[in-house]
């Protein structure tokens, strides 16, 4: 709980940028700095908790920022650090920026937890230009409540004639590899990426503005953007740190934007606020909390994840059905043409209980229902004639429901084709929702335009009473379970959630069970108070600190034919989407035991699920931050109960090659006298059972063929080696 200050001096190896900007003195070329001996110069040293902090006290730049876990995870010189930067444009030179990496006088103020960093003016990049006015910026860094954190804020005071359109604040630069540049990863909710081996410079003659392979930009928005949520980590399983803004749902979404210049070896991480400071305005940023850990994410994602719990209110219990369950099973019953009966038809009303037994034998309790109906009209007509009778539907949802299969009814109303566009006053666009196997090509083909749709707005009370009017029908007729199209926040996003008020509040007084579901293309973080699934496009994905922060909604990955993906997704605890495919026909419409291969590997993963149910649902998801070192090759989900018992999930996406696994369980167990140490092969039986002295495991996969499962559970013990 201190700030410590002190004058310390940093040798350095100044390249002439460097000197330019940071000490105004004569620069010399990059080739003759690099013979020249150390520039010394001073540094001030603080300490906000465990991070020790090394600033420019020039230009108030991070030169060094390190801690315990990760050890030293920044370092930059003088010319190429940075805290906070923005853009400048002017009339003579529209690229000019003003930021602390041109600054000289900083002023540093210390007090106790809490160090306050200003700026009176930030320093243009080019000083030619006679610039009138002033810019300040102001950085405080406060020790936070849990101990371990700290909190960044930037204030820019802008009293200049111009506006400033852009801030980046925190703008990390030189970021070194805490576990090697191959193994230390940048990661958030859906990707993860190694940026010291994937950002590289492009080396072929494509025009320079175009996106390169040495910087990337992620924007958090939805669930189909790379970039899920706003946390994100930046190490190994060695170490590093986590960082996310304190802001939610109806703050603007965040962008990251990451970089690794051919000039300097470290990594840049900028938050990007795009902002409009107009003359006279102050603007302020939201808290950033930075969290630096031993070990991987996993003990970094904490205080994301009480922030997530504190501010997502969820409208209704998760079944616990979809909380338990392998996963999900979508049929598309029919292709939406009736008038062509014979061939539209994949699946009839009656058939459907069958396609439930089926389900429920491969670990599937839920059974979504797509063109069960013609989509993008309002009322929602009533089932397709062609399909079966409506009493045939109703029964056949009941004898489902008797089988443990719920079946959720899937609508599309937030897109609406004529003649209800028409009717509710929309204008429909040229193109919209039209797919058939045989169109060339098979969706939105120009000279079939008869599902061509108006985007509705949720805040059109007609909209609104038909849409719900509709759900309560199919609640009352069918099933109270509904699975909602396109999940997209409006520009006036209350009035589409009060519409799902109303839905769930109806489906709930008809069923305690029922689910609500949907597509979700809205922030995620307000999706999650109301869906219990989500129902995407989307193959597997990395989204396992997704998972570990958010208790809702499951996010779904689909599964056609490949037993690899359904095997991942287990693994990470989605929510598998199971959807086969006839040969060369639309999505969903065969019977799983036309495919052996991924009828064996869901049936696998459906018994390992039930067998290991308490960790899948009471555990805490760790990845592979069980690991005390990486496994090469292998993928690794662990899961810890409390600090006595933990499970890792070994999955070898490869070719069968006998190796050992370096595990590290005392970072999670409290095991004085060690740990017994269970493994399992991918049948979940028992081949082995051995005790451990407390410290690192190393275990053998000798029995881990290539595509195939190992599972160790580790129990701690105590002193007298029980429990």
């Amino acid at each position: 709980m201190r700030v410590v200050s002190r004058m310390l001096t940093y040798p350095y190896v100044l390249p002439a940028l460097a000197v330019v900007l940071c000490l105004g003195t004569a620069a010399p070329s990059r080739a003759d700095a690099a013979q020249e001996a150390p520039a010394v110069i001073p540094v001030e040293h603080l300490e906000l908790h465990d991070v020790e902090i090394t600033v420019d006290p020039r230009s108030g730049c991070l030169l060094s920022v390190s801690h315990p876990g990760p050890g030293e995870f920044l370092s930059a010189g003088p010319g190429d650090a940075g805290l906070v930067d923005l853009a400048y444009p002017i009339d003579d030179f529209w690229p000019l920026r003003r930021g602390a990496s041109h600054a000289t006088d900083v002023r540093i103020e210390r007090e106790a937890g809490r160090v306050t960093l200003h700026w009176p003016d930030l320093a243009p990049s080019r000083d030619q230009f006679d610039l009138e006015g002033t810019v300040a910026a102001t950085v405080v860094l406060t020790e936070a409540d849990d101990g371990r954190s700290i909190l960044m804020r930037c204030t820019i005071e802008n009293d200049s004639p111009l506006p400033v359109p852009q801030v980046l604040f925190p703008d990390l630069r030189g970021l070194t590899p805490t576990g090697g540049e191959d193994h230390t990863r940048l990661r958030t909710g859906g990707f993860t990426t190694t940026p010291f081996t994937a950002l590289q410079p492009r080396l072929d003659a494509t025009w320079y503005p175009h996106p390169t392979h040495d910087r990337a930009q992620y924007e958090m928005g939805s669930l189909p953007r790379p970039m899920v949520h706003r946390w994100i980590d930046f190490g190994s399983v060695e170490g590093g740190f986590s960082l996310f803004p304190r802001t939610w749902y109806d703050d603007p979404p965040t962008a990251l934007r990451v970089e690794r210049t051919e000039l300097d070896p470290g990594v840049r991480l900028a938050h990007i606020h795009r902002v409009t400071i107009d003359p006279g305005e102050e603007w302020t940023s939201p808290d950033f909390l930075l969290t630096p850990h031993e070990g991987g994410w996993a003990k970094g994602i904490g205080p994301y994840r009480e922030w997530v719990h504190a501010h997502s209110d969820r409208r209704k219990p998760m079944p616990r059905h979809v909380r338990e369950g392998l996963g999900y099973r979508t049929v598309w019953i029919c292709r939406g043409f009736p008038n062509d009966p014979e061939e539209d038809v994949a699946f009839r009303f009656e058939d459907l209980p069958r396609v439930a037994e089926e389900a429920a034998a491969h670990g599937l309790h839920e059974l979504v229902v797509w063109f069960w109906s013609e989509p993008f009209q309002l009322p929602i007509p009533e089932p397709y004639e062609h399909l079966g009778t409506q009493q045939e539907l109703a029964d056949a949802v009941e004898a489902c429901d008797a089988l443990g299969v719920n079946v959720s009814m899937f609508i599309s109303v937030l897109s609406l084709a004529d003649p209800t566009a028409t009717r509710l006053g929309y204008a429909v666009s040229p193109t919209g929702w039209t797919y058939h196997p045989e169109f060339i090509p098979r969706g939105n083909p120009p000279y079939a335009t008869g599902r061509a749709t108006a985007g509705s707005r949720p805040n059109d009370e007609q909209w609104a009473r038909e849409v719900v009017e509709s759900c309560e029908h199919i609640i009352e007729r069918y099933s109270p379970s509904i699975c909602w199209d396109q999940v997209i926040s409006p520009p006036l996003p209350g009035h589409l959630y009060g519409v799902f008020d109303q839905i769930i509040d109806a489906a709930l007084e008809a069923d305690p069970r029922a689910t609500f579901s949907g597509e979700s293309y809205g922030t995620i973080e307000k999706d999650a108070e109301y869906l219990d699934y989500t129902w995407n496009w989307q193959d597997y994905r990395d989204l396992r600190a997704f998972t570990a922060a958010f208790d809702a909604p499951r996010i779904n990955c689909n599964i056609n034919r490949l037993p690899m993906v359904a095997k991942y997704a287990f693994a990470d605890n989605l929510y598998l989407n199971v959807m086969p495919s006839r040969p060369d026909d639309a999505n969903a419409t065969a019977y799983i035991e036309r495919y052996p291969e991924i009828s064996e590997a869901l049936k696998q993963c459906a018994a390992l699920r039930r067998q290991f149910l308490e960790y899948f649902v009471e555990g805490e998801l760790i990845g592979e931050c069980l690991l005390a070192r990486p496994a090469i090759g292998l993928h690794i989900s662990a899961y810890v109960i409390g600090d006595e018992r933990a499970l890792a999930i070994c999955l070898n996406p490869g070719a069968d090659s006998p190796t050992r696994i370096p595990f590290d369980p005392g970072q999670w167990l409290s095991a004085p006298g060690g740990y017994q140490v269970i493994t399992y092969d991918g049948a979940g039986q028992e081949i082995a059972r051995r005790i451990y002295p407390p410290g690192e495991v190393e275990l053998s996969h000798d029995h881990l063929p290539g595509g195939g499962f190992l599972m160790y559970e580790f129990l701690a013990r105590d002193e007298e080696g029980a429990r």
